[in-house]
């Protein structure tokens, strides 16, 4: 047991609420009531040969949007089914968030030599991993 006075948790309620809080401590019913789930992030590290500049890669990080209104993307995603989404949206139709570490760490190329680092994440609503919850 780990005894602490706030616990930050990016297990998502249920799983924060009785597995890592103690009985009691949170209302998990009341919250699964008023709350459901939201959008996760379906993450790629991506591992390249070759630098930075050999791929024109630009420097730090990059959130990239269909749109400004974030709501009205998160609601159309949330929309769809996975069949949907894979049939219907195009690259440009994605909220992505690109970092590109390997362009920002000043010691990368004495460190890290030829080689190359991105991380790219998508949002995506929590019903298309519904089906292997368990």
């Amino acid at each position: 047991t780990i005894y602490a006075e706030n616990v930050v948790s990016d297990v998502g309620l249920v799983n924060t609420a009785t597995k890592l809080l103690p009985p009691g401590v949170l209302d998990i019913d009341f919250a699964k009531r008023k709350l459901h789930p939201s959008c996760t992030g379906i993450n790629l590290f991506v591992g390249l040969k070759g630098s930075p500049e050999q791929f024109n890669l630009p420097q730090g990080v990059h959130w990239i949007y269909p749109s400004n209104d974030l709501s009205a993307i998160v609601d159309r995603l949330d929309s769809m089914t996975t069949d949907q989404a894979l049939a219907e949206l195009g690259p440009n139709d994605l909220p992505l968030f690109v970092s590109i570490p390997c362009t920002t760490d000043s010691e990368w190329k004495a460190n890290h030599p030829d080689k190359s680092i991105l991380e790219i994440v998508m949002f995506a609503p929590w019903h298309w991993f519904q089906m292997y919850e368990k």
